[in-house]
């Protein structure tokens, strides 16, 4: 089933390759034009991060999958584990995996990137 977006609601991407349909009724696959009369509009190969979801936190990408990420799941919880010895502050935890303080902090609180067993 195709999910067509109406293009007067939604631009017509210009980055990427889509499957118009142009109100002559004709379908053009490919990089969209200004010149290009255009009545919807469909993404061709979405990647998952952009696929409509159902259920809890539908339509959201989170975790690895959220486009923006620089620290992997797996980096979170390690970095949670190195936390709860004593031995890491903030600041270090934050130069070793090249971000921000807050952002450490915000993983190890769980205010983002919540951990696996709280998801369930």
């Amino acid at each position: 089933m195709i999910t067509w977006l109406r293009a007067s609601h939604c631009a017509v991407p210009d980055s990427y390759p889509c499957l118009m349909l142009l109100d002559t009724g004709d379908h053009y696959i490919g990089v969209y034009q200004p010149t290009m009369p255009v009545i919807a509009w469909t993404v061709i190969n979405r990647p998952e991060w952009m696929m409509i979801k159902v259920g809890r936190g539908a339509g959201k990408a989170v975790g690895e999958r959220h486009p923006k990420t620089t620290i992997s799941d797996a980096d979170c919880e390690e970095l949670r584990t190195m936390y709860d010895t004593g031995h890491f502050t903030y600041q270090s935890l934050a130069e070793k995996y090249e971000c921000s303080k807050s952002t450490i902090r915000d993983i190890i609180k769980l205010r983002t990137r919540f951990s696996e067993r709280l998801r369930k």
